[in-house]
């Protein structure tokens, strides 16, 4: 999925209310030869490039940035508000105890599905002549 018009990224975590992509690499057009270069981002202790990871729900037109190096983007509470419907979700993300790391989940419970549990298997039932042929003990 092309995020934005320099940004590609491959779906980490997805659920029926959205999807979470995520995108290590930046690429730029050179305008003069028209190359599709790789960009690094110069920090304060030199060359860094983060790995940004975007939301994209089925009712929006684009994808929208939501983290950058496994920190929420722009503050908690301004991401939080993209889980308001979710009053769990929201407070973990804006009190901080909900990371990216934990994306899968909270796509999970954004979409009100939480994982299946495993089924108990039962004791497998054994027929016998007896049950099936009437009552033990019948002589004919």
């Amino acid at each position: 999925m092309m995020t934005n018009p320099h940004q590609w990224g491959n779906p980490i975590a997805g659920s029926d209310w959205g999807i979470v992509f995520k995108c290590e690499m930046y690429y730029q057009i050179d305008k003069k030869n028209g190359d599709l270069n790789f960009v690094k981002f110069v920090g304060g202790t030199g060359p860094d490039t983060p790995t940004l990871y975007y939301l994209k729900r089925p009712e929006w037109n684009e994808a929208q940035l939501l983290a950058a190096n496994y920190q929420f983007w722009g503050g908690k509470k301004k991401i939080a508000e993209l889980f308001k419907d979710n009053s769990e979700i929201y407070e973990g993300i804006k009190s901080g105890k909900l990371k990216i790391s934990d994306i899968q989940y909270i796509l999970d419970e954004m979409a009100g599905g939480k994982k299946a549990e495993t089924p108990v298997e039962s004791t497998p039932q054994v027929e016998t002549e007896a049950s099936t042929n009437g009552t033990v003990g019948d002589d004919e």
